[in-house]
């Protein structure tokens, strides 16, 4: 430790010696005027992030779009009608299936896979 202690001392007591100044400021001069590989790296990478952005705003814009309208069919009057008749066949066949279960045996449970069971088979 007293040897690099001593070493350090010297060393602040110099100036650096530079052989050709000239020369090693051109150098440095020159270097810094050439466009580095990194600034190319910069200049693709936000080129990608700008695509990508993009891509991701119009594919959530296309989700807005998409699941704004309902899914209810409204181009004609028969088609809604069509519509209406099928989800009350439905609630009648639910009716059916509960009003069965109590008629058939008051004592015996069902469970939901026989009443899916029973739904399924009326239609």
């Amino acid at each position: 430790m007293n040897n690099i202690d001593q070493i350090l001392d010297q060393l602040k007591g110099q100036q650096p010696a530079i052989g050709n100044a000239d020369k090693l400021t051109d150098s440095i001069m020159s270097q810094l005027d050439q466009p580095s590989g990194s600034r190319r790296h910069i200049t693709i990478a936000l080129v990608v992030r700008t695509a990508l952005s993009a891509a991701a705003l119009w594919l959530v814009g296309l989700l807005i779009y998409q699941t704004s309208f309902d899914s209810e069919p409204q181009n004609t009057d028969n088609q809604n009608i069509a519509y209406r008749i099928d989800n009350l066949q439905r609630i009648s066949a639910r009716k059916n299936a509960y009003a069965n279960r109590h008629e058939v045996n008051a004592i015996k449970t069902i469970s939901y896979i026989q009443l899916k069971k029973m739904y399924y088979e009326n239609h």
